[in-house]
């Protein structure tokens, strides 16, 4: 345990000075502790470590993402995310919506190392025995899904229409509907989002997948840092300009201090997708005519 927060202390310091980038753009001493005050006292960023999880990891890996210049480096990043925890890979739409697709190839590389890398350890068998002896596969994984640590969409809505035990959750119906639904809005607001709000795309990503990633617990709120410090980088081109982006982070950070992580991700998406809608009517308004 003490060699583990060896490497997720150290991840979570190259986490504050990447998203300084987007908290202070002028890299001053007010806006370092500005970034220290938001990434620390962020609600879950004390479960995440109380837990030892890999989070900071995965943030660490997004925001690498987010900063490369080369598409195959910004692939590599991606795919090194998804290794470390699968719920990375709804990111990769950002890819599709925007035809990146050196990024995509290069995302494939991190898994294909990763497995190779198991099946020198495990071989074969190693792997199937997995595959066919997983212990939380069938009856058992519903436990993990419907218990209240779970706060993602499939989750609540398990505990709310209090399903009976199922042998394969993630097909729930309701759960199939609403985040079809979900993921069919983000995509359309992402292929209609202007240019110049691209950057967004990752952090947009980030709270749909908080919503349908099956396995979305609490201390995932976390991730909430990733999109919050974009709005704030682009605080004064969005509609409302830097009212609105406050109101929204204060309201995630309060969700999420209440223990309210599910809806802590429903409204940082619902005020993303107003957004990035009103970003691109706006773009898309016929321009007055000139006046006689």
């Amino acid at each position: 345990l003490a060699g583990w927060y060896t490497v997720q202390v150290p991840a979570l310091a190259a986490c504050i000075a990447l998203l300084r980038r987007f908290w202070d753009e002028s890299r001053t001493w007010l806006g370092l502790l500005v970034t220290l005050a938001v990434v620390l006292s962020w609600p879950s960023t004390r479960v995440t470590l109380f837990y030892a999880q890999s989070t900071f990891l995965l943030i660490l890996a997004i925001l690498l993402v987010m900063l490369a210049q080369s598409p195959a480096w910004r692939g590599l990043w991606l795919g090194l995310a998804m290794v470390i925890k699968p719920i990375a890979a709804i990111l990769a739409i950002d890819l599709v919506v925007r035809r990146q697709w050196r990024s995509l190839l290069a995302l494939l590389v991190p898994p294909i190392l990763a497995l190779g890398l198991f099946l020198l350890a495990q071989g074969w068998p190693g792997l199937m025995y997995y595959k066919d002896r997983n212990p939380i596969a069938g009856d058992v994984a519903f436990v993990y899904y419907a218990e209240p640590a779970n706060q993602s969409l499939l989750g609540v809505l398990l505990r709310f229409f209090e399903s009976p035990p199922l042998v394969r959750p993630i097909f729930y119906p309701p759960f199939v509907l609403l985040g079809g639904l979900l993921t069919a809005v983000t995509v359309a607001a992402l292929i209609c989002l202007p240019l110049r709000f691209a950057s967004l795309g990752i952090g947009y990503l980030v709270t749909l997948a908080l919503l349908v990633y099956p396995g979305t617990l609490m201390h995932y709120s976390v991730l909430l840092l990733i999109p919050a410090a974009l709005l704030w980088r682009e605080r004064t081109s969005l509609p409302g300009g830097p009212p609105a982006v406050i109101l929204i982070i204060a309201m995630a950070y309060g969700l999420d201090w209440s223990r309210s992580s599910f809806a802590a991700h429903l409204f940082t998406w619902t005020s993303f997708t107003l957004l990035l809608t009103l970003a691109s009517v706006k773009r898309h308004a016929p321009s007055p005519a000139p006046s006689l």
